[in-house]
């Protein structure tokens, strides 16, 4: 990427950010730039692959939730709103099999609905997050295909779409943080409760904030093109 280019993008994300008056998405958006311009995209492939190990290794460490329960496919469904996150929890926790969720993908068959008292509450949470980060995920995908779609269908001016586009990919992402932040909120108070490893939080956020920015440098890659 030219050095313009990226004072431009660095310029434009730090005025957002300070007028969303999140400091965090501040950091967020300069570690990206920062992934975007030093890493090649074989490098941030490792550094993703390198968060969903983290995430799966906190899943067997601190849980029962077993992450590839839920295959592509249903990540697919769930960001397109044709998987319930309900039912995509209850697949991760091994309540009902992908076979029975892909029958009726919306709602819980009735005999697998178990009462709060029997599940493990962390093992719950950590399966909404799970799901919440593959949903959204899935979301921003499709957002920039939309984008580029229409760029190469000339809808707009380059500028055009990308004040369009990114003001839709922050509301995306404050809707994610603020699920995100409500969920750790749970977390921390169960493992409270509980005499947990608080480490934990810690452990989700970070890896959390990672693949944000690497997103975000994914993101930027293909604008370069």
């Amino acid at each position: 990427m030219k050095r313009k280019t990226v004072i431009c993008i660095l310029v434009f994300l730090l005025v957002l950010a300070v007028f969303s008056g999140v400091a965090i998405w501040q950091w967020n958006n300069i570690t990206a730039i920062r992934y975007a311009v030093t890493y090649t995209p074989e490098k941030r492939q490792e550094m993703i692959e390198e968060t969903k190990r983290v995430m799966k290794q906190i899943s067997e460490e601190y849980s029962d939730v077993d992450f590839s329960k839920l295959p592509d496919e249903g990540v697919a469904m769930l960001s397109k709103g044709e998987l319930s996150e309900e039912v995509a929890v209850a697949v991760l926790s091994g309540e009902i099999t992908w076979e029975e969720a892909k029958k009726q993908p919306m709602t819980l068959p009735q005999s697998s609905q178990i009462t709060s008292e029997q599940k493990s509450r962390v093992d719950e949470i950590i399966a909404k997050i799970y799901v919440l980060r593959s949903g959204y995920t899935g979301k921003i995908d499709s957002l920039v295909g939309q984008a580029l779609s229409d760029y190469r269908a000339k809808k707009g001016t380059k500028r055009e779409l990308m004040n369009k586009y990114i003001s839709m990919g922050y509301a995306l992402q404050g809707e994610c943080d603020s699920q995100m932040e409500s969920l750790l909120s749970e977390l921390s108070a169960e493992l409270k409760r509980t005499g947990g490893d608080m480490t934990l939080i810690s452990q989700i956020r970070s890896a959390y904030q990672t693949e944000k920015s690497l997103k975000k440098a994914e993101i930027i890659g293909k604008y370069q093109k």
